[in-house]
């Protein structure tokens, strides 16, 4: 009795493996220092400041410029990438981790404060919304809310999000503020260096459910920024100072 087997494929036979052409990694970059700059890629995808990661097919070799601000200098790569010099060049052979430090130099002072023109709004859920444009050698904008007079509240700092459309960079801060005076400060950062600031003052206040004794018309004649309440029967409205800067 014969046991064996015909392993033998037939002529006709056509065996396929699987592609890796379209596969993908993620890079990303991220500044450190006390300078500021930012850092390009080409292809294009990172443009950070404003856009720090994207995705590069498999075996791209991606090239990232940094681009130290006025009165910062570039110091060196970190992570995938090492040396002083400005460019570096990475293989995307797998998912990949930049870091570009950028120093400022000893003998600039830092620039004057300039004022930070903002825009204000309350969003249905009852957050402040704070919008403008991001300064000229700005690298991040952050927000301090303090609040005013003898409160439970405590300060807190937000990081704003930073978007970038037809080569202008623009700022988002969002923050849920309770019954209260609340101090706004917008700062646009550089490094650790504020280069542009707005502060503002911001009451907070519980209006009166509705049907409640004296509530109808005075609340909407006088704070025309209704906030819908954190809960259904402490509705919040956010009165603004007459300036809007």
């Amino acid at each position: 009795m014969n046991n064996s087997t015909d392993t033998t494929l037939p002529t006709n036979m056509v065996i396929k493996t699987a592609s890796t052409d379209a596969t993908s990694y993620t890079a990303t970059v991220a500044t450190a220092g006390t300078g500021s700059g930012t850092v390009s890629s080409s292809p294009t995808g990172i443009d950070c400041g404003a856009t720090c990661t994207a995705s590069f097919r498999l075996s791209t070799s991606l090239v990232l410029t940094a681009q130290p601000a006025a009165g910062s200098s570039f110091a060196g790569w970190g992570g995938a990438c090492s040396g002083t010099s400005s460019t570096c060049t990475v293989s995307v052979l797998g998912d990949r981790s930049v870091t570009a430090t950028f120093t400022l130099n000893p003998s600039t002072k830092p620039a004057a404060r300039q004022p930070l023109r903002v825009r204000a709004s309350t969003s249905p859920d009852g957050a402040v919304v704070t919008r403008g444009t991001v300064p000229d050698g700005a690298t991040r904008v952050v927000q301090t809310v303090t609040p005013i007079g003898a409160r439970r509240a405590k300060a807190r700092t937000v990081r704003c999000a930073i978007t970038k459309a037809d080569g202008v960079r623009t700022f988002r801060c969002r923050v849920v503020l309770t019954a209260g005076r609340w101090r706004l400060a917008t700062n646009a950062m550089a490094g650790s260096v504020v280069v542009a600031q707005s502060v503002r003052k911001v009451t907070v206040r519980a209006r009166k459910p509705a049907g409640a004794a004296g509530s109808k018309g005075a609340s909407s004649r006088h704070h025309p920024f209704a906030v819908p309440a954190a809960g259904p029967s402490a509705p919040l409205m956010v009165r603004w100072p007459a300036s809007t800067r």
